[in-house]
């Protein structure tokens, strides 16, 4: 892991996540193959007569980070194996292919990577063992306003397979699993302009949790950069300005139902004001692909033949 925050952090490096996440999962395989061994957990694969399984240089196979997450002594938290299993698709897709510029699509999660490693070995081990020294602060070389973020954002030159398992890997998750910073975490910068005489001078300093001022921070945050949300008339009225005229708050509360859409695993959407319910976009695009599916019950009238 150390070698994984090192060369992260090196300035002038390419490929960094990609580094860093092949690095920290074998990483967290050293450390829970430890653990099994200490509680005498067999971690070696075996075949139906019982045989350890080698491999073709004749050394025993051992299991791979996903298995060593399954087994039920397993005592990571669902936020922190959701990091992984993120960061373990993430690899599957570009160990065999070069991408570009993908740092600033996973910072959040590596970052929570790091800190979930750090405190599952001091719990794990003994506190001396952590490495609080080397996940410090990076040196920013400049200064970048929102505008110039988007602008990058635009051009990321990501191949459309890495953004589909991204999103896939993300939409299969409870929501309360997303919003934990053990699976991504984040923070927000305000440059400060003025310095306290006598303080310490850290370039990082946190809001406590609950105070007035983390309260207005988040609420100009959330307000800027929420997921995009939809109130169920919204997708009816889409759904009717697409020529599905029959297409109903019934008909919706029909296939709301026969999907059991609201199931928070299912991620289709959340509760807002912990009232009503709203929807994702992704179901949004759920109930069009069912409208198209069944035309003839939707459509005010049959549609000529396409030429």
């Amino acid at each position: 892991m150390l070698a994984a925050v090192r060369q992260y952090n090196a300035p002038g490096v390419n490929f960094r996540s990609e580094c860093f996440i092949v690095l920290a999962v074998i990483a967290w395989t050293y450390l829970l193959h430890w653990l099994y061994r200490r509680d005498d957990i067999d971690i070696r694969y075996r075949d139906a007569s019982g045989k350890v399984k080698t491999t073709v240089g004749g050394a025993e196979k051992h299991w791979e980070l996903e298995e060593c997450l399954r087994h039920a002594a397993c005592p990571i938290d669902e936020p922190t194996k959701a990091n992984l299993r993120f960061l373990i698709g993430i690899r599957h897709e570009i160990e065999h292919q070069m991408t570009q510029r993908i740092d600033h699509l996973l910072g959040a999660k590596i970052q929570a990577c790091v800190l979930n490693f750090n405190k599952t070995l001091k719990e794990l081990v003994r506190p001396r063992v952590g490495l609080d020294q080397e996940a410090t602060f990076a040196i920013q070389l400049a200064g970048m306003m929102r505008e110039q973020r988007d602008i990058l954002l635009k051009d990321t030159g990501l191949p459309k397979h890495i953004l589909t398992a991204m999103e896939t890997l993300e939409d299969s998750l409870p929501e309360e699993v997303r919003q934990d910073p053990a699976f991504a975490w984040r923070v927000m910068l305000v440059q400060k302009t003025t310095n306290s005489k006598g303080r310490a001078d850290e370039v990082v300093e946190f809001v406590p949790i609950g105070s007035p001022l983390q309260e207005e921070i988040s609420r100009i945050a959330l307000k800027e950069t929420d997921k995009p949300k939809l109130r169920p008339g919204m997708i009816v009225d889409e759904m009717k300005s697409l020529g599905f005229k029959r297409f109903t708050m019934d008909s919706h509360t029909r296939l709301v139902r026969e999907r059991d859409a609201r199931d928070p695993k299912k991620a289709f959407g959340t509760f807002v004001g912990g009232k009503e319910w709203w929807w994702y976009h992704h179901w949004r695009d759920e109930v069009r692909k069912h409208c198209e599916q069944f035309p003839e019950r939707y459509r005010s009238s049959p549609q000529p033949p396409k030429p």
